[in-house]
Formats: structure tokens, sequence, C-alpha cells
């Protein structure tokens, strides 16, 4: 009966590990997740900082072609 319990102690023993085990390597799953997530949310940033760039550029030529076209046409 003793050695039974033994058995059944080391058993559960065994499982907690293996289950902290799987539970750490979880834990740096979602920490290289959120990295991850962390440099997308950065890059999109630095996208929509060049497309409003991009976008006030287009906007200047735009008036600048205008003002070209009056003086032409003036």
């Amino acid at each position: 009966m003793i050695k039974g319990i033994q058995s059944e102690t080391s058993n559960a023993v065994s499982s907690m590990q293996n289950g902290l085990k799987q539970v750490d390597h979880g834990r740096e799953l979602a920490d290289e997740a959120g990295s991850s997530l962390t440099g997308i949310v950065t890059m999109s940033q630095q996208m929509v900082n060049m497309i409003m760039q991009i976008a006030t550029a287009a906007n200047e030529q735009s008036a600048a072609a205008e003002e070209i076209s009056r003086s032409i046409e003036g």
C-alpha cells in the first residue's frame, strides 16, 4: 500500500513538473508573440507617417501645378 502511494505521489509530482514546463513554454511563446505584435504596431505607425508625408507632398505638388496652370492661362 505504501509503495502504491509513493508511486501515485511520484506520478503526481512528475505530472506537475511536466505541466510547469508546458506553462513556462507557453509563457515564452506569449512573450514572443507580444514582441512581434509590438514590432508590427511600430512598423504600422511608421507606414502611417510615411503615407501622410506622401499625401502632403502630393497636395503640395497639386497646388503648385494649379498655380503654374493659372500663371500660364493668366
